[in-house]
């Protein structure tokens, strides 16, 4: 959903309405970006497409990788330790400096 506007109730709260809901490649048949043959050859592969059997191939290979078994020579590793970082050692800085202001 896009934004379309903001209806302002007072000074502090509004209102925003939306437009209404669409696919992305409707919305994107109707930015005309596309020439007319590949607009017709996407709809086309998308009226092809079963999206509940993708779905479903989709779920049953995520669940093949949950049961693949761990090889004999693999270490563990606790991956919070790995994500840690030093606290002494930070590795953003924040600073700034007030130039062109006089007090």
């Amino acid at each position: 959903m896009k934004t379309i506007r903001k209806d302002y109730i007072d000074e502090f709260h509004y209102l925003i309405v939306f437009d209404q809901a669409q696919p992305l490649l409707d919305r994107l048949a109707q930015s005309g970006v596309l020439a007319n043959v590949h607009i017709e050859m996407l709809f086309h592969m998308r009226d092809r497409v079963d999206i509940i059997a993708l779905r479903e191939r989709l779920a049953s290979n995520i669940d093949q990788l949950w049961h693949i078994r761990k090889p004999n020579n693999a270490i563990s590793v606790n991956i919070f330790d790995t994500l840690r970082k030093d606290e002494d050692n930070p590795s953003v800085t924040l600073s700034f400096e007030l130039t062109g202001y006089t007090i």
